[in-house]
């Protein structure tokens, strides 16, 4: 899908009070947009793959590797085709987290670490953790032992 012209064009309106913030806005509005697309894409992608590894489609499909198949057919490697499946399962076992990244309010970078330590019991936790951090802090926190994890938020 090409990206309208309308949009990459900074409007000629700038003598009637549109100033370049307000671009930035417009800007901002449709990324938000497609990033929202992007997840669901995900969330989507995650589950058609699972049901596609667990068949070994890719041979089905005469591809003797995953990796052959996923990079051919997808544009993906194999390891993020793998990690989507990953997260999508997990997430079947974590409501809130699930919630949280179809909602917008965790990106992939997020989601990916969390899945990966979060438990049924623990999830609510991880979900405050990695909503008041950057990727890179929450990344920090989960190699961090438990018992001295600093509960300030990192930047």
């Amino acid at each position: 899908m090409d990206v309208p012209p309308d949009v990459l064009v900074p409007p000629e309106a700038y003598g009637r009070g549109f100033c370049p913030h307000d671009a930035a806005l417009v800007l901002d509005g449709w990324l938000r947009r497609l990033a929202a697309q992007d997840t669901r894409g995900r969330m989507v992608l995650g589950r058609l793959a699972r049901a596609f590894l667990r068949r070994r489609g890719h041979h089905e499909l005469g591809f003797s590797r995953l990796g052959d198949y996923s990079g051919e057919r997808l544009g993906l490697s194999a390891r993020e085709l793998q990690s989507l499946t990953t997260v999508s399962a997990r997430l079947e076992r974590l409501p809130r987290l699930r919630a949280a990244f179809a909602g917008g309010v965790l990106n992939w970078a997020q989601i990916r670490l969390v899945a990966a330590v979060a438990t049924p019991e623990d999830e609510t936790e991880w979900l405050a953790r990695a909503e008041r951090r950057t990727v890179r802090a929450l990344a920090a926190v989960i190699r961090t032992p438990p018992d001295s994890e600093d509960d300030g938020v990192a930047r």
